[in-house]
């Protein structure tokens, strides 16, 4: 099986900044399903209203296009291969608390079924927080948010390394210090 590395937090803790570095130095990445599932949406013609008005039908499809994007790395025979992935299906546990709707048992399977090797999440950016068409959460939602994406890979038995705030670049040689 392939090492599958999650890279969590709460919405703009620089999730996809440290992705993005990643790629570009070499690494094999999953890029966020969640606007993968929101852009397809509305090159559909959907509204962002209409993609996420159902939050449990939102968070299904960001698990199923999870699933699809990761399961290939899941079932690889090749111990050697490091993955890493923005986000990961555990953050649906914490939208579904943040916004008090009951986990489903499919889920709950899923989520056991999924536990990723290792789980990094970014501290929270003292000084950047920014809404935009796929991050609607206001920061005091985000914080909540980035407690309990904390609190989810923990419930599922994930042992969850804290990286410290600091610039990009650093970012990625601290993770790459503790992942090699």
């Amino acid at each position: 099986m392939s090492r599958v590395i999650a890279i969590i937090g709460g919405p703009g803790t620089g999730k996809t900044a440290v992705i993005d570095e990643l790629q570009r130095r070499g690494h094999t990445v999953v890029h966020e399903a969640a606007r993968q599932v929101i852009d397809e949406g509305l090159s559909k013609g959907m509204t962002i209203d209409e993609i996420r008005g159902d939050n449990l039908q939102f968070q299904m499809a960001i698990i199923e296009k999870k699933i699809q994007n990761e399961v290939q790395w899941f079932d690889s025979l090749d111990s050697s291969k490091i993955v890493f992935v923005d986000r990961g299906m555990h953050d649906a546990w914490a939208y579904f608390k943040a916004d008090r709707i009951d986990m489903t048992t499919e889920i709950d399977s899923i989520l056991r079924k999924y536990i990723y090797d290792k789980v990094l999440l970014l501290d929270m950016l003292d000084d950047y927080y920014q809404t935009d068409y796929a991050r609607i959460e206001d920061k005091a939602e985000a914080e909540e948010l980035h407690r309990l994406t904390e609190q989810a890979y923990k419930k599922y038995g994930m042992n969850v390394k804290k990286i410290p705030v600091m610039s990009v670049e650093d970012r990625v040689d601290h993770i790459i210090k503790h992942t090699f």
